[in-house]
Parts: C-alpha cells; structure tokens; sequence
C-alpha cells in the first residue's frame, strides 16, 4: 500500500482515537505517529530519481512531508 493518500478520509483521527484509550494505547499512538513522522522526513529527502523509483512525484512527497504529526493512515494504526 502506497504511503501516499489521495483522500483524508484514509487517515485515522487522531482525537477520536484518544477519547476511549488506555495511557498504555497513547503511548504507542506517540510512537506511531513519531515513526511515521519520521519516514515522511526521509521521503522529502528523496532526490527525483528515487521518487520515481518508488512512484512518487515531487508534488506528492511534499504534500505527504507536510502533513500534521498525527494524521496517520488507518493503514497503519491496526
């Protein structure tokens, strides 16, 4: 699956989540969101070749690079 979302409605809300959670949950939410936070770093890092490696435009990567800490994909929250 693509890191790259085309709709928010993909993305875990991030408040919801945290009304019905053990501190123990908060906690890996953190870590998650840190984690994917920092792979969206590394993806703005990437030179034009590399994107187009992985398939991804310019436009894409910085989009993605920008995007709040705890807008996560619910891909990744399971």
């Amino acid at each position: 699956m693509s890191l790259i979302a085309s709709q928010t409605t993909t993305h875990y809300n991030a408040d919801l989540y945290l009304q019905n959670q053990s501190k123990t949950s908060l906690i890996r939410l953190v870590q998650l969101a840190w984690q994917v936070q920092k792979e969206r770093k590394m993806l703005s890092g990437l030179d034009m070749d590399q994107l187009n490696d992985i398939g991804v435009t310019h436009s894409q990567a910085y989009q993605e690079s920008e995007k709040h800490i705890f807008d996560i994909p619910k891909s990744r929250m399971s």
